[in-house]
């Protein structure tokens, strides 16, 4: 019988209960699953495991006055009881009817307020009847003497049940334990900060205050411990889908699951599970075959679904894989032509990833008739949409007849998240960097050529595509103002265009819409207005998936982990929002919703258009996208900071003890003598190592002088595109700056810091090859002096002496001279194709020795393959790649594989050296990284 409580005893015992409870249906769908294909050695102790289970929500239920889950509970222990001991057989029958029993026990449990008013007459039925037939094959015996049968339960009517409680969460004991001993140290290192500040002891209150941040750094992160959840709690309910839906489909399919112990935010766990529920479901229904299929086709039965969740760069990544069919993207294609959902135009122009990419679109489906499963063309759409909300992307990999696989990559938490920070109008915004692709800053004298107008809507030319721009002062309604040069003072910019004039070429109106003769002549047309540093336009380029764009803005500032806050309710209808945040300096800073800004400023509807465009400068141009290894670590910030692989000999673990000084010199010891060693924060605007941080020293060899750069453990190395921009985020010590997966990179330049900090060293043990007119000499036209500095040091360490200059002016009075010993020209590519080539026409017509070869050297620049060789560009290497650039002048070193100049064109080949090169596999320097 149900004991009697207080009000208050019964609803903390009930919930306690209820917790419990949960917390033993959880695994229970797995473990019956395994107990259907389980050996007979290994079945006593899962069937062991789920009537402990079922015994202790009978147990609490009978306690408390729940009789119908305490009658369900009972029934269900019993056939258990049988099934332990080997009265009944484990067959699919059986494991259906348990599975349904607990089904319908998690729905009164989760439903227990209206528990004893729900009609289970169906599953006891059921139950009862395989009861009878397991007691017809047993000699029955009579109820112990402790227990009572089912019949012979009596309770009296429980106090009314409490309103549904808030939500909770189970919390590990040692998170708590760590967070008691946080607060306490947070308590005493406050203490000595006040009596610090009571002294006015600058120097105890800097180390009081290092030690607070470190521990409020520490809490911070032991919080959010406190919420992240395993992904088993999402990936449990997949095999015993997969095993329904094989049933319904006829298909024979197998599950496998990957990282069930990986954890995420409670919160990214409860959106999780229509996406995933939505890819499995197609996977059964859509990706795999029939039996009958496979076996004609040669693949294997079962068929397999797999379920991987992993971390990768901060990331959590879920990958959901079959070996089926595979995705037919010309298909899909078709589909999507049928349906109007692209112009046959655009579908021409579709690469086959694209097409396949096309399943995201709301109402496509490639299903031929519509069933309970699929058909209705929403469940990818849902997909998308859902994990958009969450702050992830979703990419597909299929390969016909091979499979598909979907992988998910998702922030590990959503309520604290790495943001880039601007400012306009002299109010603070951030971006969060998953939807930030990049950042650059035009030149006021290339923003007549960069930034063009397509029916009043301004776009800029990047890399052969048009993208749209948004300026977020127009877009709030604010007045521009800048600071005049000459008079110091504060003006309006009367300037209504981001453009200076009407463009040449891009200036129409665009396909389908009317044409617009008057806007013509709104703004006509003058040449470089633009020329001062205040014209600059700094440029956001932020992504929503599948859409791109600019946003221009007055200043990008810095990039910070910021915890994002709730709107008020006067902001909350505003979707180009999604919450704010409280900077350090207690300014309050919007976080701009990239998808509600691009919606609000019309900008989507713009996109297809502009595809059409760009179509043809996307296709002429050569941009592929290729990686280069670096070295990267992080310093005190959240900044990743790298270096090329190819001028790293080795790593070495150290104490911030090992550190010490040396003739006005940092040095470790090393070997049997002292290392020199450079801290990043002692050059530039790079925050200070933590004393928590594990640090280590990269050993870097700088024209046969080993020097270390500090740098904080762990250190990898990643394939990187190398177009880094040059201008923002640029100080010392730091060439340049770009966005990789979602975090910006930074460059470190090593020569600008031995220049600035010790010059001598670039001159110790090193032999220099210049002004000796019996060593080979290379020309080389790079602007950027970092770009020198990298490309002299592996010049002059092939045998090479090094001519640099900047403009063709100056190769053409380098060329003025004989040059007996000159092997190359290797010039930056922009240079080459600037003014349509006019300044290497010139050269070649006036300067060119006879059979001199004319290489080009990008960072990641759009190329025109066809033009370069037609005059005369015989190769083009990535400046940062060193790999393939040494193979070349080692060859031209030797004389093997180079051969001269053809006589109409000036160009050349280097048969061993195929172009575009290839970039190489990522390595350890000298194997010991």
């Amino acid at each position: 019988m149900a004991l009697l409580f207080s009000e208050s005893e019964r609803g903390e015992l009930l919930q306690g209960f209820l917790a419990e409870s949960i917390e033993h249906l959880e695994g229970i769908e797995h473990v019956l699953l395994q107990i259907e294909s389980a050996s007979a050695e290994n079945r006593d102790e899962l069937t062991n495991q789920v009537f402990r289970a079922a015994h202790s929500i009978k147990g609490g239920s009978a306690m408390l006055g729940l009789t119908t889950i305490q009658a369900l509970a009972h029934k269900t222990e019993s056939v258990l009881d049988f099934l332990r001991s080997g009265t009944l057989t484990p067959n699919s029958d059986l494991i259906d009817l348990l599975l349904r029993s607990f089904d319908t026990l998690r729905h009164l449990i989760d439903h227990s307020q209206h528990s004893d008013t729900t009609d289970i007459s169906a599953n006891l039925a059921s139950l009862e009847a395989v009861i009878a037939r397991a007691q017809q094959e047993t000699t029955p015996e009579g109820p112990s003497s402790g227990s009572q049968g089912p019949g012979q339960v009596t309770t009296e009517p429980g106090e009314p049940l409490p309103e549904k409680a808030e939500p909770t969460l189970r919390v590990r004991v040692r998170l708590l334990e760590d967070l008691m001993n946080l607060a306490g140290e947070l308590v005493l290192s406050r203490n000595q900060l006040r009596e610090a500040l009571g002294r006015s002891d600058l120097r105890a209150i800097r180390i009081s205050g290092q030690r607070m941040g470190q521990v409020t750094t520490e809490l911070q992160e032991t919080i959010m411990m406190t919420r992240l959840q395993p992904l088993d709690r999402v990936f449990s309910k997949f095999p015993r889908m997969i095993r329904d839906l094989s049933k319904q489909l006829s298909k024979d399919i197998q599950v496998s699951i990957e990282g069930r112990e990986v954890e995420l935010d409670k919160t990214l766990i409860e959106g999780l599970g229509d996406p995933l529920t939505h890819m499995v479901r197609n996977a059964a229904d859509h990706g795999v075959e029939s039996p009958e299929e496979r076996t004609r086709l040669g693949k294997r039965n079962p068929a397999r679904v797999r379920l991987q969740a992993y971390y990768e760069a901060g990331q959590v990544v879920i990958e959901v894989a079959d070996d089926g069919r595979g995705i037919d993207g010309e298909k899909v294609a078709q589909k999507a032509l049928a349906r109007g959902l692209v112009s046959p135009d655009k579908a021409r122009k579709l690469s086959m990833k694209e097409k396949q990419a096309l399943i995201f679109l709301p109402g496509l489906s490639t299903a031929e008739t519509v069933t309970d499963l699929s058909g209705r063309g929403v469940g990818m759409d849902v997909v998308k949409t859902n994990i958009d909300r969450l702050g992830g992307k979703v990419e597909i990999d299929s390969e016909p007849g091979k499979g598909t696989s979907f992988r998910v990559k998702l922030p590990l938490t959503l309520a604290i998240i790495p943001s880039l920070i601007l400012s306009t109008c002299g109010e603070i915004f951030a971006i969060p960097q998953v939807n930030v692709l990049e950042m650059l800053m035009v030149p006021a004298e290339q923003v007549k050529r960069r930034i063009e107008v397509i029916d009043r809507q301004e776009v800029l030319v990047l890399r052969g595509k048009l993208l749209p721009l948004v300026s977020l002062n127009e877009f709030l309604g604010a007045t521009h103002t800048f600071v005049h040069p000459l008079t110091q003072e504060e003006q309006t910019d009367r300037r209504h265009r981001l453009a200076d004039r009407r463009s040449t070429h891009h200036d129409r109106p665009l396909a389908g819409l009317p044409a617009t003769p008057a806007h013509a002549a709104e703004h006509p047309r003058t040449d470089g207005r633009r020329h001062r540093a205040c014209s600059n336009l700094n440029i956001v380029i932020a992504t929503t998936g599948n859409f791109s764009f600019g946003i221009v803005v007055d200043k990008l500032l810095f990039t910070e982990e910021i915890v994002v806050k709730q709107l008020g309710r006067d902001l909350k209808g505003l979707p180009e929002y999604s919450g704010a945040t409280i900077m350090g300096d207690g300014r309050i800073a919007l976080i701009i919703d990239v998808l509600g800004l691009a919606t609000r400023a019309n900008l989507l509807g713009q996109a297809q258009a502009l595809s059409q465009e760009a179509a043809e400068p996307v296709r002429c141009a050569k941009s592929d996208g290729e990686t280069v290894p670096f070295l990267a670590f992080q310093y005190g910030g959240p900044e990743t900071l790298v270096l090329p692989l190819y001028m790293v000999t080795r790593l070495e673990k150290i104490r911030p003890g090992d550190i010490g000084e040396c003739g006005g010199w940092k040095a470790i010891p090393y070997g049997d003598h002292m290392l020199p060693v450079f801290l990043l924060s002692d050059i530039g605007r790079i925050p200070p190592l933590r004393p928590d941080q594990e640090r280590g020293v990269i050993v870097l060899r700088v024209r046969g002088r080993e020097v270390g750069l500090v740098a904080a453990l762990p250190i990898q190395v990643l394939q990187i595109r190398p177009d880094f921009d040059g201008t923002v985020l640029r100080q010392p010590g730091i060439a340049g700056s770009r966005v990789w997966n979602q975090k910006t990179v930074m460059l470190v330049d090593i020569w600008e810091i031995l220049e600035t900090q010790h010059p001598e060293l670039l001159e110790i043990g090193h032999q220099s090859p210049l002004r000796r007119p019996d060593v080979p000499q290379i020309v080389v036209l790079e602007p950027v002096t970092f770009f020198q500095r990298q490309l002299r040091l592996q010049l002059e360490s092939q045998g090479f002496q090094v001519t640099v200059a900047t403009s063709w002016p100056e190769v053409e009075n380098h060329f003025a001279v004989p040059q007996a010993r000159c092997r190359a020209l290797l010039a930056d590519v922009t240079l080459l194709q600037q003014d349509r080539y006019a300044g290497l026409r010139h050269f070649r017509s006036t300067h060119l020795p006879a059979g001199l070869p004319i290489v080009g050297l990008r960072q990641n620049e759009p190329i025109l393959p066809e033009e370069l060789a037609a005059e005369g560009v015989g190769e083009v290497f990535q400046k940062l790649d060193h790999q393939p650039l040494a193979v070349w002048i080692d060859a031209l070193r030797t004389g093997t594989g180079v051969a001269n100049a053809a006589a109409d064109s000036g160009g050349w080949q280097a048969s061993s050296c195929p172009w575009p090169p290839a970039a190489p596999p990522p390595s350890s320097p000298n194997g010991r990284v």
